[in-house]
């Protein structure tokens, strides 16, 4: 029941900040048409400007998480290929330690069957 509780409340406080930043998103779009509205063309020019330049700032942070992403992703296929390489060989080594195993059970058989 605790349990339960503290995964709602894990939930609930999940929730409430997505509706925060929502919320706090909503109000700079009202701020910005609100100026808008209120702007005479000279003002508009300046928030046209502005608002270039921001998007300038965010094609900058796209490029850089872009690249950022591809690296990641190249480690993790290059974790993957090591993974890979480890498991092979580890299924090599099982198949040669059953091959082995199998060996000595003959050996001990043909050993156990002379003996009698």
């Amino acid at each position: 029941l605790v349990s339960q509780q503290s995964m709602e409340l894990e939930e609930l406080r999940e929730s409430i900040q997505d509706h925060e930043s929502t919320r706090l998103a909503l109000e700079k779009q009202v701020t910005l048409w609100k100026r808008r509205a209120e702007a005479n063309p000279t003002q508009l020019d300046e928030i046209l400007s502005e608002s270039t330049s921001q998007n300038e700032q965010y094609q900058v942070q796209i490029q850089q998480l872009e690249k950022q992403l591809k690296e990641k992703d190249d480690r993790h296929d290059e974790a993957i290929q090591e993974y890979q390489k480890q498991i092979t060989n580890l299924e090599t080594k099982v198949t040669s330690s059953q091959e082995e195993q199998r060996q000595a059970q003959e050996e001990y058989t043909t050993i156990r069957s002379e003996m009698e």
